[in-house]
C-alpha cells in the first residue's frame, strides 16, 4: 500500500509541476503586443531634479518637482542625472553645464551605460531644454542661401535621436520620448495624466496653396480637411484620434499661419486653434516650421505645449525650419518627400495598431532607408522631427495588461506582385551580367524568402509575377505556388517595347482583390522609357491613383544606366503610393533591394549591414529585440565566396539548429534564419567567411508578429505529465515490494 501511494504521489507531483511550467510559458507568451511599447518593461526616465526644480520654481511652484517625480514614477525608473554626475563623475551639474556640448555628451554616455533593452522599453526625458537639453547636430541645410546670399536655415538641429542611437549611425535604435516642462507644473501634470486616445475621427488644416497636402487627410479618413483661412470656425473638435497641420510656423511667435486670401497671411494664435478648456486627447502631427521648438516657451504662447497640457496623447513636430513641400506643392511631394512622408508613415503605422511612440520610431527607421546620404532635406527632417508625450497609454501603464493588437497588425503575411520589364534592352549586359538574368536572380530571391518563411509559420505569403514589353501578361498568378513562381521567373526572355502602364494594371488586378488585412505591394523594375500604351500622366492618374486609394504601395527600381530609363516617372509612382524609388547599377545591389523590400513587407527592419570581410567571424552589427516580438528573421546575401550569418542572443549564445525555436536555411539564396519568440535584449550579427576568402555581404534582420501562446509546448508537456502518471500507475501494477519471509 505504501509503495502504491508513493508512486501515485510521484506522478501527481510531476503533473502539477509540468502544469505550472505550462502556465508560466503561456503567461510569457501572451504578455504584451507587438503593436505597443512593452509596458511590462518600464521606461528609462532621465531628468535632473535640480534642473526641474529650478524651472518650476520660476513660477512660484516651489517643491513641485517632487510631485512631478511622483506622477512619473509609475511609468518607469527615474535616473536623476545630478546624482549620477556626483557619485560616478565627481562633478556637479552647474559645473559641467558651463560646457553644454560636454554636458550633452556626458548625459549620452550615462544613458549608454545605464540603459538595458532587456529591462527598459524606451527612453523618456522628463523636462525641457533647461532640464536635459536636446542634442545638437550640424544642419546639412546651412549652405542653402537666399538670393541675397544670406543663410535661410538654422546652424544646428535640435534632436533627441542621438540619445537613442547605440551604433553611431545617428538613426535611433531605441524609441525616445520627451515630456517638455513648459516652465509649468500644469503642463507637466497635463502630460502625466496619460489620457487614452479616442478610437476614431481625424481632421487636417493645410496651407491653401498646398492642395497636395490633402493626400494626408485622405489617408487618415479625415472628416474635416480645411485650408487656411478656414472655411469654417477654426476651433478644433477635442475628441478626434488624429490631427494634422501643414501650415507655417515661427521661431519667435506662438502662432501658425498660412498663405491665404489675406496677403499678410492668416494667423492662428494658440487659443485660435484650441479653446483653453478643451481636452485634445488625440495624436497631433504638425509640419509647421518650429512646431516642436519649445525652448523657453510656455503653453500660453506655444501651440505644441498647449496641446500637451490639454491632454494630447502625443505631439510630433519639427524643432526647426521644416520642409513640408519640396520641390513641388502636390500630392507626390507630400506623400513622397520630407515631412509629408514622415507624417504619412507615422499615421500609417498607427493605423496598423502601433502605439504612437512605436509608430513614430518605426517610421523614422523606414524614412531613413528612403534617401541617400546627399539628401540634405530629408536628413534634416529625419532628425529635427521629435516626439513629445508619454510612451504609454493610460490604460497600459506599467502593471496593467497591454492592449491587444488588431488581428491584421504585423502578422507577417504579405501579397507581393513582381512587375518586371522584359523589353529588348533587358537582354543587354551590364557589368558583365545580362540585366534580365540579374533581375531573375533578385526576383527568385524573394520567392525563396517567402517559401522558407512559410515553412516556419501557420500562414503563407503570396507571390505573383507580371512581365511587360509591348503589352503585359500575368506570368504567374498571385498565390503560394512557389515552385511554379520560380519556374516562371526562369522562363522569362527579352521581348520588345516597354508598356509600364499595362504592367501596373495587370498587377493591380490581382492585388486589388486580395485581403487588405495583409501587406500588399508591387515591385516595379524597369530599365527603359515607357514607349507604348499609357502616357506618364495617364499612368499616374490611372493605375497609380487606384493603387494609392487601395493602400497598395508600389516600390520602383531603375536598373541600368541612369539616362536610359524614366527616373522621374519611377519616383512619382513610388512617391504617390507611399513606396520608395531605388536605383541599382549592379546585380548584387539589385538583389539586396529586393530582399530588403520583402523584409519590409513582413515586418520592421531592425538592422541592415553591408560590407566586406575575410575574417572567420566578424561582428557586423547589433540590434534590439523587444519582449513582444513573435519572430526574428535574418538573411545573408553574399558574393565572392562562401559565407554564413550567425546571430547571437543577449546571452551570447549562437543560433544554431539546436537553439529553441530556431530554423536555419543555410543553403538557400539568400541564406536565412528564423527564431520564434526571440529573447528580448541586444542581439549581435556576425558573418563567417569560409576559407578566408574575401566576401561582400548584406545582412538584414527584421521583427514580425506577436508572441503567441506556446500551444506546442502545452500539448507536449501535457502529454509528458500524462505519461508520468501512467508510468507511475504501471509501476504499481507490475512491480512488487520484496516479500521477506518471517525469521524462524
Amino acid at each position: 500500500m505504501l509503495r502504491r501511494a508513493v508512486c501515485i504521489l510521484l506522478g501527481l507531483v510531476i503533473s502539477v509541476t509540468v502544469a505550472s511550467v505550462v502556465g508560466s510559458l503561456d503567461a510569457v507568451a501572451t504578455s504584451g503586443s507587438a503593436s505597443a511599447i512593452d509596458v511590462k518593461k518600464p521606461a528609462f526616465i532621465v531628468t535632473s531634479r535640480s534642473g526641474l526644480a529650478k524651472v518650476l520654481k520660476r513660477f512660484l511652484r516651489k517643491g513641485k518637482e517632487a510631485e512631478v517625480l511622483r506622477l512619473a514614477d509609475r511609468y518607469g525608473d527615474i535616473y536623476d542625472i545630478d546624482q549620477v554626475l556626483s557619485s560616478e563623475y565627481a562633478v556637479t551639474r552647474s559645473a559641467i553645464l558651463a560646457d553644454p556640448k560636454k554636458y550633452i555628451a556626458t548625459v549620452d554616455e550615462i544613458i549608454k551605460k545605464k540603459f538595458s533593452t532587456s529591462k527598459y522599453s524606451c527612453i523618456l526625458f522628463l523636462g525641457g531644454q533647461d532640464v536635459i537639453p536636446m542634442a545638437e547636430l550640424p544642419n546639412p541645410m546651412v549652405p542653402l542661401r537666399d538670393k541675397s546670399g544670406n543663410p535661410i536655415d538654422d546652424d544646428t538641429m535640435y534632436t533627441d535621436d542621438v540619445y537613442g542611437d547605440f551604433d553611431g549611425d545617428t538613426i535611433p535604435d531605441v524609441p525616445v520620448a520627451r515630456l517638455p516642462d513648459g516652465k509649468s507644473f500644469a503642463t507637466m501634470e497635463g502630460q502625466l495624466r496619460g489620457t487614452k486616445t479616442p478610437p476614431t475621427g481625424a481632421m487636417e488644416l493645410y496651407n491653401e496653396p498646398w492642395t497636395g497636402a490633402k493626400a494626408i487627410g485622405l489617408q487618415i479618413n479625415a472628416g474635416r480637411i480645411d485650408s487656411v483661412p478656414p472655411t469654417e470656425n477654426a476651433k478644433l473638435d477635442a475628441n478626434l484620434k488624429y490631427y494634422y497641420f501643414i501650415i507655417h510656423g515661427s521661431k519667435d511667435k506662438g502662432v501658425w499661419s498660412g498663405d491665404g486670401k489675406n496677403p499678410l497671411g492668416w494667423h492662428v494664435p494658440v487659443d485660435g486653434l484650441l479653446a483653453k478648456d478643451a481636452v485634445a486627447r488625440g495624436i497631433v502631427i504638425s509640419s509647421a516650421c518650429y512646431g516642436g521648438y519649445m525652448i523657453n516657451e510656455t503653453s500660453a504662447h506655444d501651440i505644441g505645449l498647449h496641446f500637451l497640457e490639454s491632454g494630447a496623447r502625443a505631439y510630433i513636430s519639427a524643432t526647426g525650419i521644416n520642409y513640408a513641400f519640396f520641390p513641388a506643392w502636390d500630392a507626390q511631394a507630400c506623400l513622397g518627400t520630407t515631412s509629408g512622408r514622415m507624417a504619412s508613415l507615422i499615421f500609417g503605422n498607427c493605423e496598423l495598431g502601433q502605439d504612437p511612440l512605436l509608430a513614430y520610431f518605426n517610421a523614422k527607421r523606414e524614412f531613413a532607408r528612403g534617401f541617400t546620404d546627399g539628401d540634405s532635406y530629408n536628413h534634416k527632417i529625419l532628425h529635427e522631427t521629435n516626439y513629445f508625450g508619454l510612451p504609454f497609454t493610460a490604460d497600459s501603464s506599467p502593471g496593467t495588461p497591454a492592449p491587444q493588437p488588431s488581428p491584421s497588425a504585423n502578422t507577417g503575411e504579405s501579397d507581393t506582385e513582381l512587375v518586371m520589364d522584359v523589353s529588348g534592352s533587358m537582354g543587354d549586359e551590364m557589368s558583365g551580367v545580362v540585366k534580365l538574368d540579374a533581375a531573375k536572380s533578385a526576383a527568385d530571391g524573394i520567392v525563396t524568402m517567402i517559401r522558407d518563411q512559410s515553412l516556419t509559420q501557420r500562414r503563407s505569403s503570396a507571390i505573383g509575377l507580371v512581365s511587360f514589353s509591348n503589352e503585359a501578361q500575368v506570368v504567374q498568378p498571385l498565390g503560394a505556388d512557389y515552385a511554379a513562381a520560380s519556374e516562371a521567373i526562369a522562363d522569362m526572355t527579352p521581348q520588345s517595347g516597354t508598356n509600364v502602364g499595362d504592367g501596373l494594371e495587370k498587377a493591380l488586378g490581382s492585388l486589388y482583390g486580395s485581403a487588405n488585412t495583409r501587406s500588399r505591394m508591387m515591385i516595379l523594375l524597369s530599365d527603359g522609357q515607357s514607349n507604348t500604351g499609357m502616357s506618364a500622366d495617364e499612368i499616374l492618374s490611372g493605375p497609380v491613383f487606384t493603387a494609392t486609394a487601395a493602400g497598395i504601395k508600389i516600390y520602383t527600381v531603375g536598373f541600368g544606366d541612369p539616362g536610359d530609363f524614366d527616373e522621374d516617372l519611377l519616383r512619382q509612382i513610388a512617391n504617390r503610393t507611399g513606396g520608395v524609388y531605388y536605383y541599382a547599377d549592379q546585380a548584387f545591389k539589385l538583389e539586396n533591394i529586393y530582399i530588403a523590400l520583402q523584409h519590409k513587407a513582413g515586418g520592421a527592419i531592425l538592422g541592415d549591414y553591408t560590407g566586406t570581410t575575410q575574417a572567420a567571424a566578424q561582428q557586423v552589427g547589433a540590434f534590439s529585440v523587444d519582449a513582444v516580438t513573435g519572430e526574428l528573421h535574418g538573411t545573408l546575401n553574399s558574393e565572392g565566396g562562401k559565407a554564413h550569418v550567425v546571430l547571437k542572443d543577449p546571452d551570447g549564445r549562437a543560433i544554431d539548429s539546436d537553439y529553441p525555436g530556431a530554423i536555419l536555411f543555410k543553403d538557400s539564396k539568400p541564406a536565412s534564419v528564423v527564431v520564434k519568440n526571440p529573447q528580448p535584449g541586444v542581439w549581435k550579427a556576425y558573418v563567417e567567411s569560409a576559407g578566408g576568402s574575401k566576401v561582400t555581404y548584406d545582412v538584414i534582420v527584421s521583427a514580425r508578429g506577436t508572441r503567441e501562446p506556446v500551444n506546442t509546448y502545452r500539448t507536449l508537456l501535457a502529454l509528458v505529465a500524462l505519461g508520468a502518471t501512467v508510468l507511475a500507475l504501471g509501476f504499481v501494477a507490475v512491480f512488487r515490494w520484496p516479500i521477506r519471509s518471517p525469521r524462524s
